[in-house]
């Protein structure tokens, strides 16, 4: 028997029905308008997704965006602070001396601070790290063109010792798939 079949209605129904909603709304999020029941009851409302105690997809993308640009910024800070500590070590300074550091001004980096390619170099460099007495470029040594940091490839200025001890070529004629020394050795340059 329905509790709206009669005006008067049994007070055991309503109790029933009560118990029912109650049970409802507290496991399913549900609310009703009026909480006692009667012959008017609304459809009941679901609860809103902020009300759930659990974050949304939308808030924890948002969170994880947030620490990877904190961690980027962070690490790029760190990691400036160490290539301008030179972390090859100390230069090496002609004459046998390790230059202790204290004739060595910071450098600050900046785009234009940096060298694309030298000479026969593959690689990148800054301008800290030519002339600095440590070879950076091992197929020409053409970042350390005065220092002699780079004996293997040089006898005098700008040029490559042959293996065989039968001469130098220039430095420009490293690599170039022209066999200038006797052995080869200028083409069989290998990192």
């Amino acid at each position: 028997k329905s509790p709206c079949s009669d005006n008067v209605g049994n007070k055991s129904d309503h109790a029933a029905l009560r118990r029912r909603t109650n049970l409802l709304s507290s496991n399913a999020h549900i609310s009703t308008q009026n909480s006692v029941p009667s012959c008017n009851l609304e459809p009941p409302v679901v609860s809103s997704v902020a009300d759930h105690p659990l974050p949304s997809l939308y808030e924890a993308l948002v969170a994880i965006l947030i620490f990877f640009v904190v961690a980027s910024v962070f690490l790029h800070f760190s990691l400036n602070k160490i290539h301008n500590s030179h972390i090859r070590g100390r230069p090496y300074v002609s004459g046998g001396m390790k230059d202790n550091g204290a004739n060595m001004a910071p450098k600050k980096m900046t785009l234009t601070t940096f060298v694309q390619k030298i000479g026969r170099c593959r690689k990148y460099l800054h301008l800290s790290q030519i002339e600095d007495g440590y070879c950076d470029c091992q197929l020409d040594g053409s970042d350390e063109v005065t220092t002699g940091a780079c004996s293997h490839t040089t006898v005098g200025l700008k040029t490559f010792k042959c293996s065989d001890g039968g001469g130098s070529v220039f430095a420009s004629r490293v690599g170039d798939g022209i066999r200038d020394c006797g052995d080869g050795s200028d083409e069989n340059i290998s990192f």
